[in-house]
């Protein structure tokens, strides 16, 4: 998968580089452009006004004046312009986006869930025969994987980096459904939960932990606004933290950085 997705970040980025130089080169043109459109409107003019004088139609203070004003006239025009390329290429990015919020989720909620006919499940995980490969990568990165974990077991699963450890629990949490075979929760397709369900009964704990740069009461909180100091205690004590955090030098005050 890491060599997928840097042979599509390389694509992405040349595409990226090659854009960048042909809009440069073509701002380059378009000032250069204008320039010359400038000057041979000035020119033009004076030209007239040249002839315009030695017919006695026009004096040279009349040709003056109109060429000042001519002056003024250039830099409204010229932003007009820029004003065309500015919207278009706004217009480009608005089409971008339109097509990312048009973009469907390839895993959804079920159209029948299972929820009402199985109520809280127990726990009992089963992975039956499944295989699994991201989007643009040319292996596996499972393959006919089973196992199962009954409630209260504790199953390790190691392997070295790239082996499809993450990838299982990403099946877990219906980040992804499976290519072949089928994840079960209580012997019920995890597709048959609702993704909000599904996600509150099974928790992930990732290898590197995103903390805030703030107190250790502000970290437990970030995700219940107003909780009393008495649920975060709580909820440090369900998570077996209590005891390490009151060690700390300014307990639940302590600040704490990331990494």
């Amino acid at each position: 998968r890491r060599d997928a997705e840097r042979r599509r970040l390389n694509q992405e980025a040349n595409a990226w580089f090659r854009a960048s130089v042909r809009s440069g080169r073509l701002n380059e043109l378009y000032e250069q452009l204008v320039q010359v459109i400038e000057t041979i409107c000035v020119l033009a003019v004076i030209g007239l006004g040249v002839w315009e004088i030695s017919g006695g139609r026009m004096t040279l203070g009349q040709l003056l004046a109109f060429a000042a004003f001519l002056g003024y006239l250039y830099p409204p025009v010229r932003g007009l312009a820029q004003l065309g390329l500015t919207i278009a290429a706004a217009t480009a990015g608005a089409e971008r986006l339109i097509e990312i919020l048009d973009v469907r989720p390839a895993v959804a909620d079920p159209t029948r869930s299972a929820e009402s006919r199985l109520g809280r499940p127990d726990g009992a995980v089963e992975v039956r025969e499944a295989t699994f490969r991201y989007p643009g990568a040319e292996t596996d990165a499972l393959r006919g994987l089973s196992f199962r974990v009954d409630p209260g077991e504790l199953v390790i699963v190691t392997g070295p980096s790239g082996a499809g450890k993450s990838t299982v629990s990403k099946l877990l949490l219906r980040f992804y459904d499976p290519d072949a075979g089928s994840v079960l929760l209580d012997g019920v397709p995890v597709g048959d939960f609702p993704l909000a369900r599904l996600r509150e009964y099974v928790t992930l704990l990732p290898q590197e932990t995103l903390v805030l740069h703030d107190t250790v009461r502000a970290n437990i909180g970030c995700g219940r606004p107003g909780a009393s100091d008495e649920a975060l205690v709580e909820a440090a004590r369900a998570a077996d933290a209590h005891d390490f955090i009151v060690k700390l030098p300014d307990g639940y005050d302590t600040r704490i950085d990331p990494n």
